[in-house]
């Protein structure tokens, strides 16, 4: 409320203040509140920067888990992708925004069942993530576990396992043991190996 008043209720550092509250409500799981503080900083956004910007193209994205979250695969396609469109004219294909688009939308396919087209976006955002920070990065790391959640939704569980024992390797290098990403994989690791036997 301060800052609307101070700055105008069309200034973007309102809209940057609406997406950290949008995103917010969304770690707290209320997925309606995050939706409107989404859309009231898209407005002001698009009002400021027009409609081909990256902090467009990032509440895009943010709608789009949102959508995801909430089942509406459909609309989480929809923004996933006008997200990475903007993304791609803005930066071209290979920048790590346009990877965690193609991330997202690798997410998005997987839940949707279509594992084809999951494989092949998680695969083009690895392809990215390797080029620019070589094999020892989170996000590479982040890429292996996608492509590994993929195989076991597959039901190839070898595939699985080595997807992520070597996003695991990757984590403890770089997150550290405990690092609550480290230890997500590892309980999936652990999944797969207890359906292995």
């Amino acid at each position: 409320a301060i800052r609307d008043k101070a700055l105008g209720e069309t200034h973007p550092d309102v809209a940057y203040c609406y997406s950290s509250i949008g995103n917010v409500y969304f770690s707290m799981g209320d997925s309606d509140k995050s939706l409107e503080y989404c859309y009231k900083a898209l407005d002001i956004f698009k009002a400021v920067y027009g409609e081909h910007h990256p902090e467009v193209a990032g509440i895009y994205g943010n709608l789009g888990a949102v959508y995801r979250e909430q089942g509406d695969l459909g609309k989480a396609m929809e923004y996933g992708i006008k997200a990475l469109d903007i993304r791609q004219s803005v930066y071209g294909d290979s920048h790590p925004a346009v990877a965690v688009s193609y991330s997202n939308l690798g997410n998005i396919y997987c839940d949707m069942g279509d594992f084809d087209k999951a494989m092949e976006y998680h695969n083009l955002a690895l392809r990215i993530r390797q080029a620019l920070y070589g094999e020892t990065h989170p996000d590479v790391a982040e890429s292996y576990g996608n492509i590994g959640l993929v195989y076991l939704e597959q039901g190839d569980l070898r595939k699985a396992q080595d997807c992520y024992k070597t996003a695991i390797k990757i984590e403890e290098k770089t997150l550290g043991p405990q690092h609550p990403y480290t230890l997500e994989d590892k309980e999936m690791l652990k999944t797969i190996k207890a359906r292995l036997r």
